[in-house]
């Protein structure tokens, strides 16, 4: 899947999840599975609270981590879309799209 910087990505408000103090837990309904996102990956949740477009995602995260952006691009393209795989995020309809 490549992603387009003004792609615009979102957390899936239907999926059931727990906030822990250093994780954040789902449990996948169809599967009975639960899934538990720490470390950078919270930080790439968080980014996800609201809409937000790959481009600010990347920019968030490379702030954040002190890295470059090409290289914070380069390494969350393919987690971001292992999430949207897992149904944790989904792309939301830009405006005017």
């Amino acid at each position: 899947m490549s992603i387009a910087a003004d792609s615009v990505f979102v957390r899936n408000t239907d999926l059931p999840f727990t906030d822990l103090e250093d994780a954040v837990v789902f449990l996948d309904v169809e599967s009975g599975d639960y899934l538990r996102l720490s470390g950078t990956a919270l930080s790439v949740w968080g980014g996800l609270k609201t809409p937000c477009t790959f481009e600010n995602l990347v920019g968030l995260l490379s702030d954040e981590y002190g890295i470059d952006r090409e290289t914070c691009r380069r390494d969350t393209e393919p987690f971001l879309a292992e999430l949207v795989r897992a149904k944790l995020v989904v792309e939301a309809v830009r405006e005017g799209a």
